[in-house]
């Protein structure tokens, strides 16, 4: 089994306990299914930390951020980016690094605008 799906198993095993994870634990899931080039598991969990009414902080948007730009999501990203913003939290130099490096030129405009 790997690394992946067993913690996928024991972050299922705390929500049968009753055990609420943080956003600690949704970030560390979300940054492995992003090392693993799971991009719509990255999106999944990062919704469900979301619903189960934790607060994303930079590491978990740039990790979701990651998995997007890798997978040529240029929408989804630039729209993430919008979300995070509106959460009032502002792009650091991981962000900026993943937008510049992985983004597509012809997107580059609207990243501009988006971060501006």
């Amino acid at each position: 089994m790997g690394l992946l799906k067993r913690a996928l198993a024991l972050f299922e095993i705390m929500n049968e306990k009753g055990i609420n994870p943080d956003v600690v634990t949704f970030t560390s899931l979300i940054s492995a299914a992003c090392k693993s080039g799971k991009w719509e598991e990255t999106v999944r969990l990062f919704r469900n930390l979301i619903d189960c009414g934790a607060l994303p902080n930079i590491v978990t948007f740039n990790s979701v951020l990651d998995a997007l730009c890798k997978d040529g999501k240029t929408a989804e990203t630039l729209n993430l980016v919008e979300e995070m913003l509106l959460r009032g939290l502002k792009p650091d130099l991981v962000t900026y690094n993943s937008l510049i490096n992985r983004l597509p030129f012809r997107a580059m405009e609207r990243g501009h605008e988006v971060v501006q």
